[in-house]
């Protein structure tokens, strides 16, 4: 359960009546976004306050800006509004850890380090600085925002091989920088989805799961939904 606070300041040129509008457009979209309950808590001559009950969910992620956020911290579950600064500066819909202070967020680094932001940057750093395995140069060419080369090691395991044109590679290559640079998927998550054969499955599950709405999925998504087989690459024979 996640306690958004939202606070809306009037201002010289503000009325009560605009804030009341405002308050309800965003009403609307947290509703339709999949928040459980909403409920005025408290009204004043100078802000409006909020209170939403509910799952972390798109409408809140759209309008982090306004947010402060209260949960329970990972180790001791006691309530507290600071999360893990890195992983709260996303827009990526991955909810952040909440801690209560330094003492628990050292105790639990162990685990959430594998899955932390500043950890996914540096992995997404090394490989283009570095690239020795197919993701590392696929991350190349989603920096460099072009299509890789026939040559490249990431050309036919990444699906680039079953396209029929040059728009259908800009489609895919494109779909990949959302699920890697917007959504922040793990590389080293999309290289062992390579290996399994379930890099399709990966691919829808980041993007429903981080963008439940799916008018936030953006045009390729929608693509890949009918053009799946383009990833579903098939080992050679031996």
């Amino acid at each position: 359960m996640i306690i958004i606070y939202r606070h809306l300041p009037a201002t010289s040129n503000s009325t009560f009546d605009e804030m009341e509008d405002d308050r309800t457009e965003f009403l609307v979209a947290a509703v339709n976004g999949g928040v459980d309950k909403v409920e005025v808590d408290a009204e004043r001559e100078k802000e409006t306050v909020i209170v939403i009950q509910g799952s972390f969910n798109q409408a809140a992620l759209t309008a982090n800006i306004f947010f402060n956020y209260q949960g329970s911290c990972v180790v001791c579950k006691g309530a507290t509004t600071k999360r893990c600064q890195a992983c709260a500066d996303t827009t990526s819909g991955r909810p952040a850890p909440f801690y209560c202070g330094k003492e628990h967020q050292k105790e639990d680094w162990s685990q959430h380090k594998l899955s932390c932001l500043r950890t996914r940057i540096s992995k997404f750093q090394k490989a283009y600085k570095n690239p020795r395995k197919p993701v590392d140069f696929l991350v190349k060419c989603i920096v460099e925002d072009v299509l890789p080369a026939l040559d490249s090691p990431c050309y036919e395991v990444f699906g680039f091989s079953n396209c029929k044109t040059e728009r259908e590679e800009a489609n895919l290559l494109s779909l990949y920088v959302g699920l890697i640079k917007l959504l922040e998927t793990d590389i080293d998550e999309v290289g062992e989805a390579l290996e399994k054969g379930e890099l399709a499955q990966l691919i829808s599950k980041e993007y429903e799961t981080l963008r439940p709405d799916p008018e936030t999925r953006g045009e390729y998504f929608p693509w890949f939904q009918k053009n799946m087989h383009i990833v579903q690459v098939i080992p050679e024979l031996v």
